[in-house]
Formats: C-alpha cells, structure tokens, sequence
C-alpha cells in the first residue's frame, strides 16, 4: 500500500459538503472498526472485523482517497 497526493474530483468540488461528511462518517465507520479489531477477544471476532475492515480499504481505494493497492504490483500491506 502507498499514499500518493489526494486530489478532488470535479464532482467532489461541486458538492464538497456533502462529499466531506461522506468521507467523515466512511472515517468514523473506519475508526470503529479497527478499535472493535483491537478489543475483539475471540480470533473469530477478530477474522469477521479483519474482512470489514477490507472491504472498507477496498471502498477508499476505490473513492480515489490517496492510495495505491497494490503499489508497483507488490502488497506492502497484505490486504485479502
């Protein structure tokens, strides 16, 4: 996984508060889940939270947020 600089689409500029709050709740969904991931007591719970917080990932790659999956067709970051 890499960053890379983030840029606003013309439709992000276009409607730049609804597409902030967008990306505040995706974050505070993000957020949530990695903390459950950390207080999970169970490896079950940790594999069910484990492919949310993928598909989470998935959906920031895809919205175009700043990061490269796989970068240089390498995973950094094992994401699956």
């Amino acid at each position: 996984m890499k960053k890379r600089p983030t840029t606003l689409t013309d439709y992000e500029e276009k409607d730049a508060l609804w597409w902030c709050r967008h990306y505040k709740t995706a974050l505070a969904d993000f957020t949530i889940r990695v903390d459950q991931y950390f207080k999970a007591e169970t490896d079950e719970e940790k594999e069910v939270l484990k492919g949310l917080i993928h598909v989470l990932i998935n959906n920031f790659q895809k919205e175009e947020i700043g990061i490269t999956i796989p970068y240089n067709g390498e995973l950094d970051v094992k994401i699956q």
